[in-house]
């Protein structure tokens, strides 16, 4: 499934109305052979935020090769509306991490997705010890019309401890 919005250029809104939208569907072995995707989650995925707006798992955390840290996500739009999500201020064992891009993503509603989140192994020198043991961050949300819209700060302690969450908005 793809997205085409096509806007009119235009000066006066942050969030122009698309003047066309369609929704592609391509099916590779055929229409009947489709079968709608659904996660299936791990008995070690880390729950940030479960509700009826949206649900947020961090189902891995890994080195990579080029010498930085991921941390694999996957989000749930439970709302009607279409909506956009960004990861900021993200920090490792407390320390503010130099991200190698930012997350972002928009989903409309009923959809889910995969993410990665790629950060400098910087926190390494600023922190004590080779192990994440905390991962703080910021999760704004809002929908095209800003009928909706939250911002909560989240901590998530990688060792089973429940998250603290503080909701913003």
């Amino acid at each position: 499934e793809a997205w085409l919005d096509i806007f009119e250029v235009s000066w006066e809104g942050y969030w122009p109305e698309p003047i066309f939208q369609q929704t592609i569907y391509y099916y590779p072995q055929g229409e009947e052979q489709y079968v709608p995707f659904t996660y299936e989650r791990q008995p070690d995925d880390i729950v940030v935020v479960d509700n009826e707006e949206l649900t947020l798992l961090i189902i891995g955390d890994v080195y990579n090769e080029d010498g930085g840290y991921e941390i694999k996500l996957f989000l749930e739009n439970h709302t009607d509306k279409r909506v956009w999500y960004e990861i900021e201020e993200l920090a490792l064992n407390g320390f503010l991490c130099q991200p190698f891009y930012e997350w972002e993503c928009d989903l409309y509603p009923g959809t889910g997705t995969y993410g990665t989140i790629e950060y400098f192994d910087n926190w390494k020198d600023e922190t004590e010890g080779d192990t994440i043991t905390e991962i703080s961050f910021s999760l704004l949300a809002r929908s095209r019309d800003f009928e909706y819209g939250f911002h909560g700060d989240y901590t998530v302690n990688l060792q089973g401890e429940e998250p603290a969450q503080e909701y913003v908005y």
